[in-house]
């Protein structure tokens, strides 16, 4: 068997070893990522949702229930946060979230997704 040691560039995979009971072989990952980084715009008031759906209009046609939620986020005093993520780069938390999406246990109490796919 081959065993690489130290940093190696450009890998498309990676290896590990562990040692575990052979019942519990799942292992949970948690991290905190704030959306803020991720997010080119931040919609607060209902003027931010109004000229959003303009930018947003496709051959007059807006998305209703998605404009409706957008509304109701703003009255229940949320900020709206339209962002994505990339794997173009070095950002390996911006990978996972573009292979992935963000799903509602990511979410915080009171959060809601109101639209999120994952890349691939």
């Amino acid at each position: 068997m081959k065993v690489r040691n130290g940093f190696v560039s450009n890998s498309s995979s990676s290896s590990f070893v562990v040692a575990l009971d052979p019942k519990k072989t799942k292992i949970k990952i948690e991290i905190e990522v704030d959306l803020e980084t991720y997010a080119h715009k931040q919609i607060t008031t209902l003027e931010e949702v109004e000229e959003h759906f303009k930018e947003e209009d496709t051959y007059g046609k807006r998305d209703e229930e998605r404009y409706k939620v957008f509304l109701k986020a703003i009255k229940e005093g949320k900020t709206v946060f339209v962002g994505s993520f990339s794997d173009d780069g070095d950002d390996a938390i911006g990978t996972m979230l573009c292979n992935r999406g963000l799903e509602d246990k990511d979410m915080p109490k009171g959060g809601v997704i109101i639209e999120s796919s994952g890349g691939y």
